[in-house]
């Protein structure tokens, strides 16, 4: 695809992304992805500006795919923290914005705070307003205000507090309009954070069901591949190996469920910061030589089609991808009761809705297998219609596009 950043008088996207310590490819990763696929640069230009260290795994991906989207490095912040007071920060992003001169700025947020008010305002003054905010992870509980006491008598006004509850929710009113990926995402905006509510929008993001379907085909040469009998159970959990998906639970419901059941295999894909942990926890339990470690994997839709079960385990979400891919490819899924995954489950139609602990998620995965195969059928079957009426990458995708006013083409 021809490049297009010299042509002049092509409307400029500039995208905004602080990634986490541990760069890991992840959900929003795939997300950004997804909308830089179906971008027509034949009529517009766009650059990616990433956190310092981000550039080399969004670069790998982006030529991957033959675009034409720059990708600069930008130190937002050293080691996950902020290196300059507010009026730096705003300088140094006014300055840095300057340069690429935005028609419109669209930050990508994983969670509520990546970004804070004096970027949000360099970019209004850039882009003469036209700045969006799209937020991946549900908003926090507002922190509880506390101070200390000066002489043991006179308490401090808890500045810090003020500055937290009051200047997140200001970026809205410097934002056209906040893109969230659920319902529950934007009820906590606005009912915790005092959002407009005008101003919060959901656009679903959306699954590529050609990709992301049944295939007994592929589930028996992948499990020929990885020497997994036709007739065991697979259990699959795909995500980032981070504190919030606490896989830790998927692992100790499995161990449980060995002591019963001895054809039962667990594969986990991805890659993380706990990945060490996660590993010494597993190493150490009677079912070890069931649990697999996959790492980073570029063949997760096979790995679905082999699998029965997707478990997912996290404390937070915003709307899982990996989620709803596993929920198109037809398994039975069992997920914590976390933003987003209570507005796509109806438990016990489509999925399992459990709450957040161990022995929950290990109910969860006993009704999972205590399904019959007329059952099974049944729930893959809700599955996958309702990832297709709700969900359709194409259709959720190319309206994420429209309403930021990015055209997007025709065919992919």
């Amino acid at each position: 695809m021809k490049n297009t950043k010299h042509i002049k008088n092509t409307p400029h996207y500039v995208f905004l992304r602080l990634v986490p310590p541990v760069i890991v490819w992840g959900g929003l990763e795939k997300l950004m992805l997804q909308w830089f696929e179906r971008i027509d640069y034949t009529q517009c230009r766009a650059t990616l500006v990433i956190a310092t260290g981000g550039g080399d795994i969004y670069s790998k991906y982006i030529k991957s795919k033959n675009l034409p989207v720059d990708v600069i490095e930008f130190p937002f912040r050293v080691n996950f923290k902020y290196t300059e007071n507010f009026f730096g920060r705003f300088v140094k992003t006014l300055q840095l914005l300057k340069k690429l001169k935005p028609d419109q700025v669209v930050f990508f947020q994983g969670s509520f705070s990546d970004f804070d008010l004096s970027h949000v305002l360099a970019a209004f003054f850039t882009a003469k307003g036209n700045v969006y905010m799209h937020e991946n992870l549900g908003a926090p509980e507002p922190l509880v205000k506390s101070s200390k006491k000066y002489f043991k008598l006179i308490s401090g006004v808890g500045l810090w507090w003020h500055a937290e509850r009051y200047f997140n929710p200001w970026r809205a009113r410097f934002c056209k309009k906040i893109f969230v990926v659920s319902s529950e995402i934007k009820d906590r905006m606005v009912k915790l954070w005092h959002y407009p509510a005008h101003k919060v929008d959901v656009l679903y993001h959306g699954v590529d069901i050609k990709v992301f379907c049944p295939s007994s085909e592929v589930k028996q040469t992948m499990r020929q591949r990885m020497g997994i009998p036709a007739s065991d159970l697979v259990i699959i959990a795909a995500a980032r190996l981070s504190q919030e998906k606490c896989l830790d639970r998927a692992i100790d419901a499995f161990d449980e469920l060995c002591r019963q059941h001895s054809h039962l295999h667990l594969l986990i894909a991805g890659t993380g910061p706990y990945e060490e942990r996660l590993k010494i926890l597993a190493a150490g339990k009677p079912s070890k030589n069931k649990i697999k470690f996959l790492g980073q994997v570029s063949n997760v839709d096979e790995l679905y089609q082999m699998s029965d079960i997707y478990v997912l385990s996290s404390d937070n979400e915003g709307l899982s991808l990996a989620f709803l891919e596993a929920l198109a490819s037809g398994l039975v899924c069992v997920a914590t009761r976390c933003t987003g995954t209570t507005e796509v489950i109806d438990d016990g139609t489509n999925g399992f809705l459990v709450d957040k602990s161990t022995k929950e998620v290990l109910n969860g995965l006993r009704k999972a297998l205590g399904l019959s195969e007329q059952e099974r059928q049944a729930m893959s079957h809700n599955a996958v219609r309702f990832v297709h009426e709700r969900f359709e990458i194409k259709r959720n995708i190319g309206q994420a596009l429209s309403v930021l006013g990015i055209p997007a083409r025709s065919k992919i």
